[in-house]
Protein backbone atom coordinates (compact mmCIF):
# COMPACT_ATOMS: atom_id res chain seq x y z
CA UNK A 1 0.00 0.00 0.00
CA UNK A 2 1.70 3.11 -1.17
CA UNK A 3 0.53 6.49 0.01
CA UNK A 4 0.77 9.57 -2.03
CA UNK A 5 2.44 12.74 -0.77
CA UNK A 6 -0.88 14.33 0.18
CA UNK A 7 -1.93 11.23 2.13
CA UNK A 8 1.34 11.31 4.13
CA UNK A 9 0.77 14.98 4.91
CA UNK A 10 -2.85 14.32 5.94
CA UNK A 11 -1.85 11.32 8.07
CA UNK A 12 0.88 13.38 9.77
CA UNK A 13 -1.56 16.24 10.39
CA UNK A 14 -4.13 13.89 11.96
CA UNK A 15 -1.47 12.28 14.14
CA UNK A 16 -0.24 15.75 15.25
CA UNK A 17 -3.79 16.89 16.07
CA UNK A 18 -4.18 13.88 18.38
CA UNK A 19 -0.67 13.73 19.91
CA UNK A 20 -0.07 17.45 20.60
CA UNK A 21 -2.91 17.71 23.19
CA UNK A 22 -1.85 14.38 24.74
CA UNK A 23 1.78 15.55 25.00
CA UNK A 24 0.68 18.90 26.44
CA UNK A 25 -1.44 17.16 29.05
CA UNK A 26 1.51 14.95 30.10
CA UNK A 27 3.79 17.97 30.18
CA UNK A 28 1.48 19.97 32.43
CA UNK A 29 0.74 17.00 34.70
CA UNK A 30 4.27 15.70 35.24
CA UNK A 31 6.27 18.92 34.99
CA UNK A 32 4.98 20.37 38.28
CA UNK A 33 7.64 20.92 40.96
CA UNK A 34 7.53 18.70 44.01
CA UNK A 35 6.50 19.99 47.44
CA UNK A 36 10.12 20.05 48.54
CA UNK A 37 11.08 22.16 45.54
CA UNK A 38 8.22 24.59 46.19
CA UNK A 39 9.28 24.93 49.84
CA UNK A 40 12.90 25.46 48.81
CA UNK A 41 11.95 28.19 46.32
CA UNK A 42 9.75 29.92 48.90
CA UNK A 43 12.55 29.77 51.45
CA UNK A 44 14.97 31.32 48.95
CA UNK A 45 12.50 34.10 48.17
CA UNK A 46 12.01 34.82 51.89
CA UNK A 47 15.78 34.89 52.41
CA UNK A 48 16.21 37.39 49.57
CA UNK A 49 13.46 39.63 51.01
CA UNK A 50 14.96 39.38 54.51
CA UNK A 51 18.43 40.27 53.25
CA UNK A 52 17.02 43.31 51.45
CA UNK A 53 15.17 44.39 54.60
CA UNK A 54 18.27 44.04 56.79
CA UNK A 55 20.39 45.86 54.22
CA UNK A 56 17.91 48.74 54.31
CA UNK A 57 17.91 48.79 58.13
CA UNK A 58 21.71 48.70 58.27
CA UNK A 59 21.93 51.54 55.73
CA UNK A 60 19.53 53.60 57.84
CA UNK A 61 21.54 52.90 61.02
CA UNK A 62 24.78 53.77 59.23
CA UNK A 63 23.29 57.05 57.98
CA UNK A 64 22.15 57.89 61.51
CA UNK A 65 25.63 57.12 62.84
CA UNK A 66 27.20 59.38 60.22
CA UNK A 67 24.87 62.22 61.24
CA UNK A 68 25.59 61.54 64.92
CA UNK A 69 29.35 61.56 64.27
CA UNK A 70 29.05 64.89 62.44
CA UNK A 71 27.07 66.38 65.32
CA UNK A 72 29.58 65.04 67.83
CA UNK A 73 32.45 66.52 65.84
CA UNK A 74 30.71 69.88 65.64
CA UNK A 75 30.00 69.82 69.39
CA UNK A 76 33.62 68.95 70.15
CA UNK A 77 34.84 71.76 67.92
CA UNK A 78 32.52 74.19 69.68
CA UNK A 79 33.83 73.05 73.05
CA UNK A 80 37.44 73.38 71.93
CA UNK A 81 36.98 76.80 70.38
CA UNK A 82 34.66 78.17 73.07
CA UNK A 83 37.41 79.39 75.36
CA UNK A 84 39.82 80.53 72.67
CA UNK A 85 39.97 84.12 71.57
CA UNK A 86 41.04 85.33 68.17
CA UNK A 87 44.62 86.31 67.57
CA UNK A 88 45.47 90.00 67.20
CA UNK A 89 45.49 89.91 63.38
CA UNK A 90 42.04 88.31 63.07
CA UNK A 91 40.63 90.56 65.76
CA UNK A 92 41.80 93.70 64.00
CA UNK A 93 40.44 92.53 60.63
CA UNK A 94 37.09 91.69 62.25
CA UNK A 95 36.86 95.17 63.84
CA UNK A 96 37.82 96.77 60.51
CA UNK A 97 35.04 94.96 58.66
CA UNK A 98 32.59 96.18 61.28
CA UNK A 99 33.82 99.73 60.83
CA UNK A 100 35.11 100.18 64.39
CA UNK A 101 38.41 102.07 64.71
CA UNK A 102 39.16 101.40 68.34
CA UNK A 103 38.08 97.97 69.55
CA UNK A 104 36.67 97.52 72.98
CA UNK A 105 38.65 95.76 75.61
CA UNK A 106 37.26 92.33 76.45
CA UNK A 107 35.53 91.96 79.77
CA UNK A 108 37.09 89.46 82.12
CA UNK A 109 34.74 86.91 83.53
CA UNK A 110 34.46 86.83 87.28
CA UNK A 111 33.26 83.55 88.68
CA UNK A 112 31.63 84.07 92.04
CA UNK A 113 31.27 81.46 94.69
CA UNK A 114 27.89 80.01 95.44
CA UNK A 115 26.18 81.52 98.41
CA UNK A 116 24.78 78.94 100.79
CA UNK A 117 22.48 80.15 103.49
CA UNK A 118 21.55 78.20 106.54
CA UNK A 119 17.84 79.01 106.15
CA UNK A 120 16.04 75.67 105.88
CA UNK A 121 12.55 77.07 106.53
CA UNK A 122 10.18 77.18 103.56
CA UNK A 123 8.74 80.43 102.30
CA UNK A 124 5.28 80.26 103.89
CA UNK A 125 3.87 83.06 101.73
CA UNK A 126 4.85 81.19 98.57
CA UNK A 127 3.42 77.94 99.94
CA UNK A 128 0.13 79.70 100.72
CA UNK A 129 -0.05 81.23 97.21
CA UNK A 130 0.58 77.84 95.61
CA UNK A 131 -2.18 76.26 97.70
CA UNK A 132 -4.59 79.02 96.68
CA UNK A 133 -4.00 78.45 92.97
CA UNK A 134 -6.72 75.81 92.85
CA UNK A 135 -9.32 78.29 94.12
CA UNK A 136 -10.91 80.68 91.61
CA UNK A 137 -9.59 84.22 91.69
CA UNK A 138 -12.31 86.83 92.02
CA UNK A 139 -10.02 89.70 91.05
CA UNK A 140 -9.73 88.55 87.43
CA UNK A 141 -12.53 89.88 85.23
CA UNK A 142 -14.43 87.54 82.93
CA UNK A 143 -13.47 87.44 79.26
CA UNK A 144 -15.82 89.29 76.90
CA UNK A 145 -18.04 87.37 74.50
CA UNK A 146 -16.20 87.86 71.20
CA UNK A 147 -19.03 86.54 69.05
CA UNK A 148 -21.47 89.09 70.50
CA UNK A 149 -18.95 91.92 70.05
CA UNK A 150 -18.35 90.84 66.46
CA UNK A 151 -22.08 90.85 65.76
CA UNK A 152 -22.46 94.32 67.28
CA UNK A 153 -19.64 95.73 65.14
CA UNK A 154 -21.03 94.24 61.93
CA UNK A 155 -22.99 96.87 60.02
CA UNK A 156 -26.00 95.84 58.00
CA UNK A 157 -25.68 96.92 54.34
CA UNK A 158 -27.80 99.92 53.56
CA UNK A 159 -28.98 101.69 50.45
CA UNK A 160 -25.59 103.46 50.08
CA UNK A 161 -23.70 100.15 49.84
CA UNK A 162 -25.49 99.00 46.66
CA UNK A 163 -23.49 101.10 44.19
Amino acid sequence: MAFSLFEYIGLGLATAIVLIPVARWFWRWFDKPSKDTVEYLQKQQEDVEEKAMWAQIEAKIEAEQVVQNKLTTIAQNKIQTAGKSLDQERTSSAWETLGVDEPLEPVKRIISEKVITGNDEPDWELVEKIQNLSEPNTEVPEAPDLDRLDREKTVEPGWADDW
